[in-house]
């Protein structure tokens, strides 16, 4: 957009500045679901866009009672039950994706 074209005229040696940083679009959990067993462990990975942005996020699960995540995205099946697993973008905190996991007990026999 020129100067002029913005209502001054006159104002056309007048640089309009764009901020070249680029921002978080988008991001995604993969795999969005999973079915666990108790004492399963499962690496979920966040693909954040575009791929020029910082790729860094943090992971959080609720509820904790179900199933816990480390600081790398490795899931531990706690107990029977569901839980939402949340990467939070880093550059863009309000930016998240979530994945379901599902936990069962372990059959029979199994421990």
């Amino acid at each position: 957009m020129s100067a002029a074209a913005s209502g001054c005229p006159g104002c056309d040696s007048i640089p309009f500045l764009s901020d070249p940083t680029p921002v978080v679009q988008s991001v995604s959990v993969t795999p969005p679901n999973m079915q666990l067993a108790v004492g399963q462990l499962q690496q979920f990975t966040a693909a954040v866009l575009p791929s020029s942005v910082q790729q860094s996020v943090t992971w959080s699960v609720a509820p904790a009672s179900v199933a816990t995540i480390s600081a790398t995205g490795v899931v531990t099946a706690i107990s029977a039950g569901q839980a939402t697993v949340t990467a939070t973008t880093v550059a863009k905190p309000v930016m998240t994706s979530t994945a379901i996991v599902t936990v069962t007990a372990p059959s029979a026999g199994q421990s």
